[in-house]
């Protein structure tokens, strides 16, 4: 992908010389509405990097300002674009990360959404922005679906993208809760 400006994120700045990076995602719905409608859709992304796995954790959001701060409900995973609702800090500044679905468009209902997904790749642009800035495509992912029944389970706070950091203030709101969800705990 071409590069138009640089991130100050390590790994979105300075891939592995256009070597593919395993990946593998989850999809999922936030308020656990029933498909077809609507619910706040999201995107969790594990990448396996040099320095271990790190998460992306992404919903569906808008892509402009002011929507890429506001979750959005869909009734399907795509089209549509997934962001991060709060930026990574880097040495550089602020940075946001968007997820773009390129195609196919993908069926609402778990059990057609598999089975597209077993057939055909889920192509995703990533992309990176300052807070209002333009969005920079980085990377290109295709997902399918797995054949491993396992059930991933993102922590983009503890498990940060190479070269990115999370706000103090977000982290110390965020973290004690999701450790307790992550655990189980009601």
């Amino acid at each position: 992908m071409p590069r138009n400006t640089r991130s100050g994120i390590r790994w979105i700045d300075d891939p592995a010389a256009g070597e593919r990076q395993p990946l593998e995602g989850r999809l999922s719905r936030s308020i656990g509405l029933p498909a077809p409608l609507p619910d706040v859709i999201g995107l969790a992304l594990r990448v396996q990097t040099p320095e271990g796995p790190a998460d992306i954790e992404l919903a569906s959001t808008g892509s402009g300002v002011p929507l890429r701060f506001t979750l959005l409900l869909r009734s399907r995973p795509s089209p549509g674009v997934y962001g991060t609702l709060v930026p990574y800090e880097s040495d550089q500044g602020r940075v946001m990360v968007r997820a773009r679905s390129l195609g196919p468009r993908l069926p609402a209902r778990l059990g057609e959404l598999h089975r597209t997904l077993r057939r055909t790749a889920w192509w995703v642009e990533l992309s990176h922005a300052t807070p209002a800035g333009p969005w920079h495509p980085f990377a290109l992912v295709d997902l399918r679906a797995a054949d491993s029944p396992d059930v991933m389970r993102a922590d983009a706070g503890r498990r940060l993208i190479p070269g990115a950091r999370m706000p103090a203030w977000f982290e110390a709101l965020r973290q004690p809760s999701y450790d307790a969800v992550q655990r189980g705990d009601r």
